[in-house]
């Protein structure tokens, strides 16, 4: 005969296994999550890490390329490394000559003229000339995801030697603020290929560009969208890091018949 003790004494000892068991699962719980919450401290100081490390490498190489004394900060909104570099790229007194949308690695380009004067001696490639001279500057992305410069010569970029602005730059988007009923304000940002677009009415650019850790910095697969202003980019399933930076430019254009 089985006494009231015993069972109590079995109902005990099974009690004590089963919260033993619940306490272990709990340490369990928290230990994946404490791991969970580390591993991801520690991958957005990488990501920030790697995104110092190419804003910086950025800035020295535009600093180790920079020869113009006369830069284009007015009027600038957003000022952001690298974007500050690109822009330090363009003379104050620069036009818009051309442009091309989704050219290559689905990015735009840029054609700007300006002229050699005594404030600003510079142009792509630290080339030199007689004051009032015209240079024309490309810029545009290339196939190794550099923001590069590169001048023209008979129309013809010599991409052959270039400066390189920026470098892990995977894709840059250029819409024209233009002014179409002549009030000094913008009526509608549009790509260069726009019907009707009219580089005499533009005042001013808006640029944005997608940056790319040069490292693989995330644990995870890249799933997600950028928005590079009317354009939508990803998702690129990769371990890279990304980064949109945007930018409003003052600048004014003129009609490629009007370019000599």
């Amino acid at each position: 005969m089985i006494s009231r003790g015993s069972i109590a004494k079995k109902y005990i000892r099974g009690f004590g296994l089963l919260e033993i068991i619940v306490s272990i699962i709990i340490i369990m719980i928290l230990t994946i999550g404490f791991v969970y919450v580390m591993l991801n401290q520690s991958k957005a100081f990488q990501v920030e890490n790697n995104l110092t490390q190419l804003q910086r490498r950025n800035h020295l190489g535009f600093a180790k390329n920079n020869h113009a004394p006369d830069f284009r900060v007015s009027g600038v909104t957003q000022h952001q490394e690298p974007l500050q570099d690109f822009i330090q790229f363009i003379p104050a007194d620069a036009k818009i000559v051309a442009g091309t949308s989704a050219n290559v690695n689905n990015s735009d380009t840029l054609t700007i003229t300006y002229p050699i004067t005594k404030s600003n001696m510079f142009s792509c490639m630290a080339t030199t000339g007689q004051q009032g001279q015209m240079v024309d500057t490309l810029f545009y992305v290339t196939e190794n995801h550099e923001l590069a410069c590169a001048n023209i010569k008979d129309k013809i970029p010599n991409t052959g030697q270039k400066d390189v602005i920026i470098e892990g730059v995977e894709a840059m988007r250029i819409r024209y603020g233009e002014d179409t009923d002549n009030d000094g304000s913008v009526n509608r940002y549009v790509a260069a290929d726009y019907p009707g677009l009219s580089l005499a009415r533009v005042i001013n650019i808006k640029l944005s560009l997608l940056l790319r850790t040069p490292e693989k910095a995330n644990l995870m697969l890249d799933s997600k969208y950028y928005t590079l202003q009317d354009v939508e980019l990803g998702p690129y399933k990769d371990n890279y890091v990304r980064k949109v930076y945007t930018t409003t430019l003052p600048m004014t254009g003129f009609s490629q018949e009007h370019h000599e």
